[in-house]
């Protein structure tokens, strides 16, 4: 009976991890199941997915290596949706693959090539929507989101970056690299490089007034709607307003490194050219350690 009551009560303290999923774009002609690093012999079969899959589960863990990676097709808005309902207190982990860190679970080592995770991980848009670019949106909260390496002023040593496709410069008046929709509850980003096209590319049917560049967006009307947010140890570069929040209760931005933007005297509204923008905060902390040359 005792040890039926230990193994009762390990089942219940320990946590429950769920599947590994890994994804990789090396130029391999099929995108696979997500189960290892290797090539698929077919559309579906045993390999590395080639872009993020439309839909996360919650509890898992997805893997990304080296690679870029065009969200245009992911969603109308040319940008990836994560909209996983929540499912308890289960999260869903995305994490940038490195040499030392690249999964554990039984597909691993299949096929995993040093040369993956030796770099970065580029998440971007090739197409616009009605003039605007975004690349990322998270919904409901309840996700990790770390590039695992770099830190302070080289963008390049970031596993992550979130950029519009190069491309694309000169021809937006929007850029909105990450947003946070539905009143994100437990969320973490760091080890990213947020990059846009920089004060260099105004598009030349608007003026700078209206052209507004943001790094993380994270606005809700809901009175602390969003809750235990964590933005540390990223890399903003070239924005207008690098981070744009409203209405969080219980977090943290810190240790974050901004550089290069773009100042008020280059545009009409002096709102603009700002580290960071925030209102209707709560128990928050802010820029602990962040530098902004």
């Amino acid at each position: 009976m005792r040890k039926i009551l230990v193994i009762l009560f390990l089942m219940i303290a320990l946590p429950c991890f769920g599947a590994e999923h890994y994804i990789n774009d090396h130029g391999q002609t099929y995108s696979g199941d997500g189960s290892t690093w290797g090539d698929a012999a077919s559309p579906g079969a045993a390999g590395a997915w080639k872009n993020l899959p439309l839909n996360m589960v919650r509890g898992d863990t997805y893997y990304i290596g080296d690679g870029v990676y065009d969200q245009k097709d992911q969603w109308k808005l040319n940008a990836y949706r994560m909209n996983t309902s929540l499912d308890g207190d289960k999260k869903i982990y995305i994490y940038k693959a490195t040499v030392a860190d690249h999964g554990t679970g039984p597909g691993a080592e299949t096929g995993w090539n040093n040369a993956y995770g030796d770099g970065q991980a580029f998440l971007e848009s090739s197409e616009s929507y009605a003039g605007a670019i975004r690349v990322l949106y998270f919904y409901y909260g309840n996700i990790v989101f770390d590039g695992k390496v770099g830190s302070g002023s080289d963008s390049s040593t970031y596993g992550f970056v979130l950029r519009p496709a190069p491309a694309t410069c000169g021809s937006l008046y929007l850029e909105y690299l990450l947003t946070l929709v539905g009143d994100a509850i437990n969320v973490q980003v760091s080890h990213t490089a947020f990059l846009t096209c920089g004060v260099d590319y105004y598009p030349t049917t608007t003026t700078p007034a209206n052209y507004t560049q943001v790094g993380i967006y994270g606005v809700t009307t809901t009175a602390y709607g969003f809750k235990n947010i964590e933005v540390s140890n990223n890399y903003f570069l070239g924005m207008i307003n690098p981070i744009q929040v409203r209405n969080w209760d219980a977090s943290s931005i810190h240790d974050n490194y901004f550089a290069g933007n773009i100042p008020c005297a280059l545009t009409t509204d002096c709102a603009h050219g700002n580290t960071m923008t925030t209102g209707g905060m709560r128990d928050f902390h802010i820029i602990r350690g962040s530098k902004a040359p």
